[in-house]
């Protein structure tokens, strides 16, 4: 057996047995009550008096005024120009899910879990796809844009790409055949 394979296995198993525990303990878990008031000497609140504010008043003025017009930014401030954008092949770790998770006994399986989703698309989906369209395509070549990538490849084989980080996007080189990631540099 490969081992990294059987560390994949172990991981999964890991990630089961945590995910198992979670949802065991989380039914009979029992609320914790809150300490009694030290008494101070002071009279308990009235009876008749409100447990909370009454905002009644503020929501409704509030809901009757008009929003407020965004502020005009400055007329010496620069237009904004894109991020300096860094280039690298979609591979697993990539994605959004299962970053900052790992390093222990709980949190590794769980970023296992995720990069191994990531893998399974990167190198299992996308080139039995590519496979598969270039075997069906009489020319024997794949997509011929990103957007015949997005629609041919990843929309006909129903494959997930992981949410990318916020300002990323995916890429399709035609010429390499290969899925990109650019994102800003750090």
């Amino acid at each position: 057996m490969n081992p990294d394979t059987s560390r994949m296995q172990r991981a999964l198993l890991g990630l089961v047995a945590v995910l198992a525990c979670l949802t065991s303990c989380s039914k009979g878990t029992p609320t914790a009550t809150p300490p009694p008031a030290a008494t101070s000497g002071s009279p308990p609140p009235a009876a008749n008096a409100p447990s909370s504010p009454d905002f009644s008043a503020a929501l409704k003025q509030a809901a009757a005024s008009p929003p407020a017009a965004p502020a005009a930014p400055p007329a010496d401030t620069p237009p904004q120009t894109e991020p300096e954008m860094v280039t690298e092949v979609a591979s697993e770790g990539v994605g959004t899910k299962g970053h900052g998770y790992g390093g222990d006994v709980i949190t590794e399986p769980v970023r296992v879990y995720f990069r191994v989703q990531e893998r399974v698309v990167f190198e299992i989906d996308i080139p039995n796809a590519l496979k598969t369209f270039k075997a069906l395509d009489p020319d024997n070549k794949g997509p011929k844009s990103h957007e015949e990538f997005m629609e041919k490849i990843v929309k006909e084989y129903s494959i997930n790409l992981p949410n990318l980080p916020e300002g990323a996007r995916y890429r399709y080189d035609p010429e390499s055949e290969t899925l990109f990631v650019d994102r800003p540099k750090r």
